[in-house]
Parts: C-alpha cells; structure tokens; sequence
C-alpha cells in the first residue's frame, strides 16, 4: 500500500462542479506495474488488485486470433452488473454479459448476487465460454454448448423435485405417500398391497408354467374383484 497525496479533487453535486483545496491523504494499493512505461496502476481497494499470473504461465496469446465460435476456457476476474469479465490468456479480456447469462438460464438475473447464485461467477472461478463475437478491440463471450447443456438438465432436474414437492403440498402427506405419476394419494393399505402384489408375482401357485394375469392379480388384492 502507499499513500498518494491528492493536490485536487473534484466533486459533482446537484449544483454543479465543486473543488475541494485542500489537498487529502488518500490510502491507495498497487494493483499493476509497467516497468517499460514507468508507470502505476492504482486501485482504492485491496480487494481490486488482480491476483498474481500463475507460474509457468503460458504465454498470452493475441485477442485477435479469438474468432467467434472459438471455446476456450478462463477466469472470472471481475464481475459488475452488467457482466463478469473472463480472462482467456489473451492479451485482452472479455465480457459474458448478463443479457447473454440471463438468455441462457431463461430468467432474470438480479446483478452480480444472481451471476454468483445462478451459475457460480465470481472473481476466480474457472468457465468454459465460447467467442460470441470480437470486433473493434471488444471481446465478447457466451457459455459452451456443454455448459449450456449442463444447466438444461439442472433446470429439468429442479423443475422435476418442485413439481414433486407441490403434489406433496397440495395433498398434505408426506414425500412418500404421494404417486407423481398419477397425483393421487396412496393410502398405507394400498401402498402394501402393492408391495405383497409385486412379490407374489404370476397366480401365486409357484409353478413354473405359471402366466400372471396382472389384473385379476390385482383386483384380487385389493379386493376390487366383486363387480
């Protein structure tokens, strides 16, 4: 950390530019050195300084060899609210946009707490994207076809347990005594008819000629044969 001594500061309010002439202590943290142009990067926060290059890193690779449909993978190092910039080893990152995430996930998605919650972006963690377009220095990105995969069969998955979960609501029974087949409640004799049904199995004589007759089996056993 240094600390830079701020000679002028300008501020804006609702009545127009205002300078303030006293010069101020400002705590401000180093976050990138340019040796070949003698020059800085400053950032306010700690947080804002940009993890170290790993070792044995590979060499980056020019921005402008990205061309679109390119599936490369990298880092989040960044994420606003519009979108989470992905380091890709280029010489210039680029931006999975929100309106691109939301597209994907088919639902709205509340800034950075939704990217994080929705599909796990935040600063550092790993995804795979593919180029959505490169054009005038602006990298922009998509999620993968495996990706996007991946999130079809989690959103299938959850749509699956809570439509499970409200049939058990709307009847008022437990997990277990509802058929999700049907909807209907299955009481505790049902349940264990069925079970001595499925072990009995054929017409219950043992024989091996035996050829079950599924539904007189039934009716039988839930003493529905008298009409």
């Amino acid at each position: 950390m240094i600390t830079k001594r701020i000679q002028r500061i300008s501020t804006f309010s609702s009545k127009g530019k205002k300078d303030l002439d006293k010069p101020l202590l400002v705590p401000l943290f180093v976050s990138r050195v340019y040796p070949e142009k003698g020059m800085l990067e400053l950032v306010p926060k700690r947080e804002d300084i940009p993890p170290p290059p790993e070792k044995n890193a590979p060499k980056r690779i020019s921005a402008g060899s990205l061309t679109a449909g390119m599936e490369v993978t990298g880092r989040v190092t960044k994420v606003v609210a519009f979108g989470a910039f992905i380091d890709v080893n280029a010489n210039r990152g680029g931006l999975l946009h929100i309106q691109t995430i939301a597209d994907t996930l088919g639902t709205y998605v509340d800034g950075v707490a939704g990217m994080k919650a929705l599909c796990g972006l935040e600063v550092g963690a790993q995804v795979n994207v593919s180029v959505l377009w490169n054009e005038r220095k602006r990298l922009a990105f998509d999620f993968t076809k495996d990706v996007k995969d991946a999130m079809e069969e989690e959103r299938e998955e959850e749509a699956r347990l809570d439509a499970e979960e409200e049939a058990r609501l709307a009847f008022g029974v437990e997990d277990d005594a509802v058929d999700t087949n049907t909807g209907y409640e299955i009481g505790e004799d049902e349940a264990a008819a069925w079970a001595e049904f499925g072990a009995i199995g054929g017409d219950g004589d043992g024989s091996e000629d035996d050829e079950p007759d599924e539904m007189d089996d039934i009716e039988q056993t839930l003493g529905l044969n008298f009409y």
